[in-house]
């Protein structure tokens, strides 16, 4: 089965994908050293905070019912599914806007930065976007639609980007940064929408069968709201604590560190991770799926090894080079994430067997646990060390620890022998990485 190979369907649709995914992600990333010339580590603070509260809400959005989706044997059904993960996004979002109304200083105040208080307000308008856009993605992604989710995430790159740069060299510019992801979150979602709406598939929604749709995958709610919480929180809440605790500029060289370094990961991994997911929720034989699995991760290490290990090696000279003097410390901390994120890379694509083997209640746990844990180490090293850099470090490498075995758990599902996967992906990387380091400080950097 050459599942890699070009000429595949699987490989097409990835690249397809990716495409998208690629321009739309490389376009903040190639304006990101305009961007950090025009704003300040605060302002980046600000924007951390304001994406982390939007993403935590919108990962719940609808209820995870998005990901079932893909799973009913007819369209109407799916579009029924989809109808009921848009009725949680609007309850969860009126919800949110009490919340704010009452509680917007309060929240400022914890956060110790008051100028996120008029912002707070229009979290509630981001997260419908982002029930919109959970739901439509999943449609299109399951009638193949890929190079209509390819073309939206193009869109939005390009609305973020442009928005955030024009704003930035007006007299307007303290509101660029969250104005440029607003506009981002509309655009993507309607784009991604519209062509359902034109079909007119509110024709086929009925209560009756949402209800019976919504029992009938409740697993998804049950066990994937929990852990898709625990695992974006453990990704977001970093930034919240970092702020609270230490200043909203060190969450601005998080954010900053993350966002060059994540975004990458996120282009590779969702194109991977939404093909595979579709390619294996149609198999039953584990034994296939044991294959694509192989077949993806063999392709996914070729691919990460080198930029890691030169991140590991350089990324803060590089930051300096690309960024300005200022967001150094912002490459200290992409060196610190680099092993970590490496296995992110290669494990988040497959991560969707949780899933298509319906093991909810595993992924659950491990998502939980991980939240604990890094929010821990962060904890640690402002308690202990009363130290921003220190708190990062701890962070990094209980990452790296939770996605290592998370890795092996992962590849156990589908009985690939993951001591040699540990070795293939793992050792190729370690020598890289102690080359490109002995080369820097031992004949100069």
């Amino acid at each position: 089965m050459s599942l890699l190979n070009f000429k595949s369907g699987f490989t097409r649709n990835v690249l397809t994908l990716m495409t998208g995914t690629t321009i739309a992600q490389v376009i903040p990333i190639a304006i990101t050293p305009i961007l950090t010339r025009i704003y300040t580590p605060e302002e980046f603070g600000v924007l951390a905070i304001f994406m982390a509260l939007c993403s935590v809400l919108g990962v719940i959005a609808n209820g995870r019912y998005e990901l079932a989706v893909l799973s009913p044997e007819t369209e109407k059904d799916a579009y029924n599914i989809a109808a009921l993960s848009l009725f949680i996004t609007l309850t969860l979002a009126t919800v949110t806007f009490l919340f704010m109304v009452f509680l917007a200083e309060e929240i400022a105040i914890f956060l110790s930065e008051p100028d996120i208080e008029m912002w707070l307000y229009l979290v509630p308008f981001v997260v419908i976007f982002i029930g919109i856009f959970n739901a439509f993605n999943y449609l299109n992604i399951r009638q193949a639609e890929y190079g209509t989710v390819s073309q939206a995430n193009i869109l939005k790159g390009v609305g973020v980007a442009g928005t955030q740069a024009t704003i930035g060299y007006s007299a307007f510019k303290g509101i660029g940064l969250i104005t440029g992801y607003i506009l981002g979150a509309v655009v993507i979602s309607l784009r991604l929408a519209f062509p359902f709406i034109k079909k007119k598939i509110y024709k086929e929604l009925e209560l009756q069968r949402m209800i019976k749709l919504a029992i009938r995958y409740k697993e998804f709610p049950y066990f994937s709201t929990f852990s898709a919480l625990a695992n974006t929180g453990s990704q977001q809440v970093p930034v919240i604590m970092i702020s609270s605790l230490f200043s909203a500029g060190i969450a601005g060289f998080y954010s900053v560190a993350s966002r060059v370094l994540i975004m990458p990961v996120n282009v590779v991994g969702t194109a991977f991770g939404q093909v595979y997911f579709q390619k294996t929720s149609k198999l039953k034989s584990s034994n296939e799926i044991a294959q694509i699995t192989l077949a993806v991760q063999k392709k996914l290490i070729f691919l990460a090894i080198v930029p890691f290990s030169v991140i590991l090696a350089y990324g803060d000279l590089l930051t300096a080079i690309l960024l300005g003097d200022s967001w150094i410390i912002a490459g200290q901390y992409m060196q610190y994430f680099s092993f970590w994120l490496y296995l992110v890379f290669i494990t988040s694509p497959i991560t969707n067997l949780y899933a298509t083997l319906e093991k909810q209640k595993l992924a659950m746990y491990f998502n939980f646990i991980a939240f604990i844990s890094r929010l821990t180490a962060i904890f640690i090293g402002f308690y202990f060390f009363d130290n921003a850099t220190y708190a990062i470090l701890f962070f990094a490498f209980i990452s790296a620890l939770l996605w290592a075995v998370w890795y092996g758990i992962t590849l156990n599902l589908v009985h690939i022998n993951f001591i040699k996967m540990y070795f293939m992906a793992i050792t190729p990387f370690v020598m890289l990485s102690s080359l490109l380091l002995f080369i820097r400080y031992f004949y100069g950097n």
